[in-house]
C-alpha cells in the first residue's frame, strides 16, 4: 500500500520533488501524491506533473 504524500509549498523545491517521485519507479510505488500545498492563494488549483495546488496550511487538519 503506498503512503499519501501531499507536497509543501508549490515553489520550485516542493515541484522538484514532486518530479523526483514521478520519475522515479520505485518512489512511484512508494507514495501516493495526493497534491501541493501553498500559502498563496493566486497559485491555489494550478497544476504540475498532473499534481493539482489543493489549498493552504489548512489542508493539513484534514491529512494528520
Amino acid at each position: 500500500m503506498r503512503k499519501p504524500l501531499i507536497i509543501f509549498p508549490f515553489g520550485g523545491n516542493g515541484r522538484e520533488a514532486a518530479a523526483i517521485i514521478v520519475g522515479d519507479y520505485q518512489l512511484r510505488t512508494e507514495w501516493e501524491l495526493l497534491g501541493f500545498i501553498d500559502d498563496n492563494p493566486s497559485v491555489h488549483d494550478k497544476e504540475a506533473f498532473g499534481l493539482r495546488v489543493i489549498g493552504g496550511r489548512d489542508i493539513l487538519k484534514k491529512f494528520p
